[in-house]
């Protein structure tokens, strides 16, 4: 079945996982990976159906209390979600995922405070994540800690350095320091990798006309 669904074989890797469960009822494995193809089909009941069996079969299946957040999260579910989401931490508290998800959560609730420290817990498990340093950088963004926000967008782009959003989030930064010079070098950074980003066009275009480069705005 695993090998079904990894080659794209969605259908006949059901069929397998059935199967297996019909000769083995407490395989955790095959129940977590039919809830998979279940949330993808969008067959919420039968996928939380799936993670359940799977935890009822084996109660430390991280993967399953984490894909059952998932799912919890996608049918806003999110009391349950933060729930499944703690569980992970619990059995394997060097989650970084589970860290992501939770800190996501905390910022979609206006609570930055909590979310910070998630992905600060979880930087501290994946130093090398530029999508982690650039999450953060936002956060302090958010708050005007330029000095904080511009240490985590540096090292974003050190890590990652076609990152478009981390030279964006540089460039912005800088505007409101005031350091025009540097906040046009990174967002013509960004037009390298991305020519058609609109919103940097756009702020691009007022940083030249607040110089009075009016001829060089209208190109953009």
């Amino acid at each position: 079945g695993h090998l079904l669904n990894n080659d794209g074989q969605e259908s006949k890797a059901v069929d397998c996982y059935q199967h297996a469960l019909k000769l083995k009822p407490d395989m955790a494995e095959a129940w977590n990976n039919l809830g998979l193809i279940m949330r993808r089909r969008q067959v919420f009941n039968e996928a939380l159906r799936c993670f359940q069996k799977a935890i009822e079969s084996h109660p430390d299946l991280t993967e399953a209390y984490y894909n059952l957040g998932k799912l919890f999260y996608q049918s806003d579910q999110i009391e349950k979600a933060i729930s499944s989401f703690k569980r992970v931490l619990e059995l394997k508290p060097d989650s970084a995922d589970a860290h992501i998800k939770l800190a996501d959560i905390m910022q979609a609730r206006s609570l930055p405070d909590k979310a910070l420290g998630h992905y600060h817990e979880a930087l501290a498990i994946e130093p090398l994540s530029a999508e982690l340093n650039n999450k953060i950088g936002n956060l302090y963004k958010h708050d005007r800690e330029w000095k904080s926000a511009l240490k985590h967008f540096y090292r974003a782009v050190e890590l990652k350095p076609d990152m478009p959003d981390a030279h964006f989030n540089l460039g912005y930064v800088y505007g409101e320091l005031g350091d025009t010079a540097k906040a046009i070098q990174f967002y013509r950074r960004v037009l390298e990798i991305e020519p058609d980003s609109s919103e940097t066009l756009n702020n691009l275009a007022a940083l030249m006309a607040s110089q009075n480069r009016l001829e060089d705005a209208i190109q953009l």
